[in-house]
């Protein structure tokens, strides 16, 4: 019953192994094997003492434990968090050490030279990835940046033309344990920027409403705004990675998240709207629940039915225009281009696939709308590549809330 997605830490079917974390569990295990293999190849050579193999090969077998246990239904982040962290501080330099070292003794028998240093060579490139993946894990998930970001329309209010926005996007909580000090940051962060309005697009827990503890709640209810604290359901926040018994705990699990945001003040939008005013004019602020990408679905899989714009805008006429809070960009495509009254819609969900170098990302391969501005005939949509994650680490694509300003004029990409 459980629903996936890209960014799921679980994938473990209480009656059968979800076949695409099989496929994805083989697969790290053939690299785990070859990169093992070619460097106790190429080290061998160098008559390394005991400490070396152990250094080697246990991080590997800790790694295979851990997956192996993910495997059989082990749902625990301790496990996830070890299988990721092991695959990106000690599987991907060796990969790098096995790519530069086989590919230099490739290429010295086709032209017939012997390049003596490419060991040499392979491990420099070796270490210089692993002080970089040790960096993105340790001291790159706490950077915290502020974006700001203008969004243009003629069709703005005239009283709304300099409105501030903060969002705030993809805080997994339960990644963070028990350990407030950055939820904290990043609250801080926000009031710093005094916005008119602050909202939360969505993935407030990994998985479970009890991620969400005291602390938490306490930190998070410091947010104020004049215009008050909003947010929406992302796909986390309907609790279907859990491997709950039942639908009804389904439900029930997502019905304590909504009492969890509305216990900090949030108010949270399913599928609605509210009326922002500001001398005489108005703007409407509507939210809708997750609208994901449609896949097959698994036997016996429950799946939350998903939100609805036409829904979250009865009522709302013509002549008013819309700021839209929703979780998923590939719903902006979908549904909200071809609905004039949305000028602005801001998403999460991406994180950017945790890795963003200058202006690419490798989530362009998978999303046309990963992270950024995007601008249709009919609005604009912002896409923020959020805070936190189930798996801790970011490259490039650093955590960040984003300040944004709405102006009234022509729209620039």
């Amino acid at each position: 019953m459980n629903r996936r997605s890209a960014d799921s830490i679980v994938f473990f079917d209480s009656q059968n192994v979800n076949p695409v974390f099989f496929k994805i569990a083989i697969s790290l295990f053939a690299l785990i094997a070859l990169s093992d293999w070619w460097t106790f190849h190429e080290m061998r050579k160098k008559r390394i003492n005991f400490f070396g193999y152990v250094l080697i090969f246990l991080p590997s077998l800790v790694c295979a434990l851990h997956l192996i246990l993910l495997l059989c239904g082990e749902r625990s982040m301790y496990s996830f968090r070890i299988v990721s962290g092991t695959i990106l501080l000690f599987t991907v330099p060796k990969l790098v050490f096995t790519i530069i070292s086989a590919g230099g003794n490739r290429l010295g028998r086709l032209f017939h030279r012997d390049w003596k240093h490419i060991q040499g060579v392979a491990f420099f490139f070796a270490c210089i990835v692993a002080v970089v993946q040790f960096y993105c894990i340790t001291v790159g998930i706490n950077r915290l940046d502020v974006n700001r970001v203008t969004l243009a329309s003629p069709l703005l209010p005239k009283s709304f033309d300099g409105y501030r926005v903060v969002q705030i996007s993809d805080l997994h909580l339960g990644s963070y344990f028990s350990d407030d000090s950055f939820v904290r940051t990043v609250v801080d962060s926000v009031n710093s920027l005094h916005p008119d309005l602050i909202v939360f697009t969505g993935d407030l827990v990994n998985e479970s409403p009890d991620e969400v503890l005291p602390e938490f709640v306490n930190a998070l209810s410091c947010m104020h705004a004049p215009d008050g604290v909003y947010s929406v359901l992302g796909n986390h926040d309907f609790c279907v990675y859990k491997g709950f018994p039942s639908e009804q705990e389904v439900r029930r699990a997502t019905d304590k998240v909504v009492r969890l945001e509305q216990s900090m003040g949030w108010e949270v939008l399913r599928d609605e709207h509210r009326l922002l005013v500001r001398d005489g004019d108005t703007l409407v602020l509507a939210g809708t629940d997750n609208v994901a990408k449609p896949r097959p679905r698994r036997e016996g899989e429950y799946v939350p039915p998903a939100g609805s714009l036409k829904k979250a805008l009865r009522g709302v006429p013509e002549s008013h225009h819309v700021l839209l809070l929703t979780h998923d960009p590939w719903h902006w495509r979908r549904e909200v281009t071809s609905d004039p009254r949305v000028l602005f819609t801001l998403a999460g969900h991406t994180h950017a696939l945790h890795v963003r170098l200058g202006n690419f990302s490798p989530a362009a391969w998978i999303m046309p709308e990963w992270g950024g501005k995007y601008v249709s005939r009919n609005g604009m949509l912002y896409v923020s590549t959020g805070v936190g994650g189930s798996v801790k680490y970011r490259l490039g694509a650093w955590p960040a809330i984003e300040l944004i300003t709405l102006r009234r004029g022509h729209a620039v990409e």
